[in-house]
This record gives structure tokens, C-alpha cells and sequence, in this order.
């Protein structure tokens, strides 16, 4: 088969004619119409493009019309992974990539346990470990060529366990406290400050709120940081869905809060110092809002994916992409995705965005009028322009959990598959267009 990019030339076997009219089906292109009679185009992208020729004999006014379809697929690989390949687990929480080029992700099941599962480039499973905790989160360790998992144990407690890069399982550092988690949606996830510190957010049940965040931090070395004092101390609920780095060696984070039961979720951008006291800067909105992913933009504030109730609409909420200032404060960068989800699917899955040199990636789940797709959205600088989006049709229902690109400049998606409501854990890795072979 053929591979994009490709230069073809179209070999015109037309008689009787002296005007041509070429289309070759390639509609982002400005170059995707000819009259020359054996012309050359230049798909960039791999797709199934249809090419139409109108032949005329100018004298006699005769025209014939032909048109055939191509398909140009991807020189990269790609795969979807999901029962077999990923056990019985419901759920593939998140995903690092080793310098092998290994993807390796976590899967699991409430209660059940949890599994690292490692595969090759293409798609084929090269190393797996069971492990009898909930596993939530996966990252690369700096201190060495290892990786580290975040979870809870049986017992109620947060831990975190060192991996070799054969998944052989070594230390592990639990913290004292015995907490309910909220893990349907809102996840314990962590991440590594600018001097190697692991900050950790987990949100809890029934503490003090409703539900209210819990932060724990390991210093360089893995020891316990102690924390003597909540990190914020507001009154109501408060959910913390992402953390990341901060240049001063804090950390920013996103989610939502609510003061009072009957209000809106108010979406919020969190701070935490050195000191491990915390502040949050709401977004103040008459529907609910609810903050997903946060970025350092490429200005210095943040950049937040957030999904926003639908006035018109109450059981529907859309996504949105916008730029706020290193305070939180509001900027004129606000895209909205054309991307929908459903009031009672909302809270259980965690749309994905990554920053990278040309801007944004966002990969999400969308309700298009019959079931669940998970679409990749890409962003420019500015915040301001949808460059591009590509819907993955697969059949059933496929719901995100996390994104990263990978190092063939493609992407990786894990999640949930929801068919007849059951689920099971998915892993989709695509070419740099989003798109599968």
C-alpha cells in the first residue's frame, strides 16, 4: 500500500477531450484542483481521499466523469488494545513512555486490584506485574531508569512503590493516614517539582466535607514530608483533578469547589508553596464548571481544559480550552470544543491535554448522537484557533483517562471501554494525525 506524505501522478486515459477539471479529494489542501491533463499532487496526510476527473471535448460540448478512491495509510505504527491484552480490568488509568519506547500503563478495577502492563512499538504486550493494590498513576522516576507508581492500599492508605524498568517491584512508602478516596473520577495523581519532590493529590470522603483534597509530599531522597496543617483551608467541597510543576517549586492544580450543596461547581486554579500552604482562584459561573487539566501556557499563566454545563442544555456539558493569567485571572482565550458530553457521564473519565512546542493536544470523549468517541483536538500558542481534530471511530463506547506523545511523535490513549455496560480498559496508540492504520 501507499504511505503519507505521497507525490502521485494521475495517468489521464481520457479521449476526445482537450479540457480537464481534476479534484483529488484533498480539501485542506489549497492545490486541490488541476486542469492540466497527467497532473501531480501531494497528499500529506494518510486518509481516503476520492479523485474526480471531468474530461470535455470543447468543441462538441461531450463531458465524461470518473472518479476513483485511494487509501494512504500511515508509516507509523498504531494500535487499539483492549480485553485480552489488558486482562479483565475495567479501566487503564495512566501512561509513560520509556526511553525503549515502550508504553507502559496501569490498569484496574475497583477492589480487584491493579496490573502494569508494558508494551513493545508494536502493540505486542513485552512485560507484565500484578500488583494487590489501586494503582492510579505512573511516572518516570529521575533519581534513576525506573518508574513510580501511586495507589491506595487495601488499608486505606496512600502509597507510593519504586519499579524497575523490568517492572520488578521495590520500595515502598505508605503514608500514616487511613482515608475514604473518591476514585470515580478526581484520581489520586502526583507530580515531580523542579527539585524532585513528589507532590501528591488525593481527594477525600467524608473527612471534614464532603469531599475535600488531601496533599502529601516526598522529598528528594522519599522520605515523608510532614504536613502538620490542611493545605486549604476553605469551607465546602473541593476536587482536585491534576497537579503540576511550578517554576518556584510549588505546585498549580485544577478542579472544582463548591461552598454550599445546592450552588454550581465553581472551576478553580490551585497554588501550593514550598510550605505546603495552599490557595484556591475560582472561576465564579451561574452553571457548573469543572476543571479537568491545567498547563503553564506558553504566556506564563496557565492553560485549563475544562467542561462547562450547556445553558440551553442542562444534561450536557461541553469542552472548553481556555488561558488564564498566573493569578487565575480571565484572558480573551477561550475555544470551545466541538466536543459534548453527558450530564451522567461526566465524572468518571478525565480528559487528557498535553503542551507541547507547536501548543496544545487535547484527547476527550464525545457524544455523537449514538455513542462515544474520543476525539484529538489540537491548539495553537495563542489559545485562540482550533487548528485541526480528528474523530477515532471504534465501535461501543471509548472514554479517556490520559494522554501523552509519543516518540514517534504520535499519541497514546488509555481509558474505558463502555459496551452494554460493561467496561474494559483500552489503549490506543495513533500516528501524529490521531488516526489509526
Amino acid at each position: 500500500g501507499r504511505f503519507a506524505p505521497a507525490e502521485l501522478t494521475f495517468n489521464n486515459l481520457s479521449t476526445n477531450a482537450d479540457s480537464y477539471n481534476w479534484n483529488f479529494g484533498d480539501y485542506d489542501s489549497e492545490l486541490n484542483k488541476s486542469s492540466e491533463k497527467n497532473p501531480s499532487h501531494l497528499y500529506s496526510l494518510p486518509g481516503e481521499y476520492e479523485i474526480s476527473l471531468e474530461a470535455v471535448n470543447t468543441q462538441t460540448g461531450e463531458m465524461n466523469k470518473l472518479s476513483k478512491k485511494i487509501i494512504l495509510k500511515s508509516n507509523y505504527n498504531t494500535f487499539v488494545k483492549n480485553e485480552g491484552s489488558l486482562g479483565n480490568y475495567e479501566a487503564a488509568y495512566s501512561l509513560v513512555q520509556l526511553p525503549s519506547d515502550e508504553i507502559v500503563t496501569v490498569a484496574g478495577s475497583p477492589g480487584k486490584g491493579s496490573a502494569i502492563i508494558k508494551f513493545d512499538v508494536s502493540g505486542n504486550k513485552s512485560g507484565e506485574k500484578t500488583i494487590d493494590y489501586q494503582a492510579y498513576d505512573i511516572s518516570a522516576n529521575p533519581a534513576n531508569n525506573g518508574l513510580r507508581l501511586l495507589g491506595i492500599k487495601p488499608t486505606r492508605q496512600i502509597l507510593v512503590q519504586n519499579l524497575g524498568e523490568k517492572l520488578d517491584l521495590n520500595d515502598t512508602v505508605v503514608f500514616n493516614d487511613k482515608k475514604n478516596f473518591k476514585i470515580n473520577g478526581g484520581t489520586p495523581r502526583f507530580a515531580y517539582s523542579i527539585t524532585d519532590e513528589l507532590g501528591i493529590i488525593a481527594n477525600t470522603i467524608g473527612d471534614k466535607y464532603p469531599i475535600d483534597i488531601l496533599f502529601e509530599k516526598l522529598n528528594k531522597t522519599g522520605h515523608i514530608v510532614p504536613i502538620i496543617d490542611r493545605t486549604f483551608k476553605y469551607i465546602g467541597t473541593k476536587v482536585a483533578n491534576d497537579i503540576i510543576p511550578l517554576d518556584d517549586g510549588g505546585y498549580a492544580l485544577t478542579g472544582y469547589y463548591q461552598e454550599e450543596k445546592d450552588e454550581p461547581f465553581c472551576l478553580f486554579l490551585g497554588k501550593i508553596d514550598r510550605k505546603q500552604h495552599g490557595e484556591l482562584h475560582l472561576v465564579a459561573s451561574d452553571i457548573n464548571y469543572i476543571g479537568w487539566n491545567i498547563e503553564v501556557s506558553h504566556q506564563g499563566g496557565f492553560a485549563i481544559l475544562s467542561s462547562d454545563q450547556n445553558i440551553e442544555n442542562s444534561n450536557l456539558y461541553e469542552m472548553n480550552f481556555m488561558l488564564v493569567d498566573k493569578d487565575g485571572g480571565p484572558t480573551d482565550c477561550s475555544t470551545i470544543l466541538p466536543c459534548s458530553i453527558k450530564k451522567e457521564d461526566i465524572f468518571g473519565y478525565r480528559p487528557s491535554m498535553i503542551k507541547n512546542n507547536d501548543g496544545y493536544v487535547i484527547a476527550s470523549q464525545g457524544f455523537n448522537g449514538v455513542n462515544y468517541n474520543i476525539g484529538l483536538y489540537w491548539i495553537d500558542k495563542t489559545g485562540k484557533e482550533l487548528l485541526k481534530y480528528h474523530e477515532i471511530n471504534l465501535p461501543n463506547d471509548q472514554f479517556v483517562m490520559d494522554l501523552i506523545q509519543t516518540n514517534d511523535g504520535g499519541y497514546a490513549i488509555v481509558g474505558t471501554e463502555r459496551a452494554k455496560n460493561k467496561y474494559k480498559a483500552i489503549l490506543i496508540k495513533t500516528d501524529p494525525f490521531g488516526m489509526l492504520n
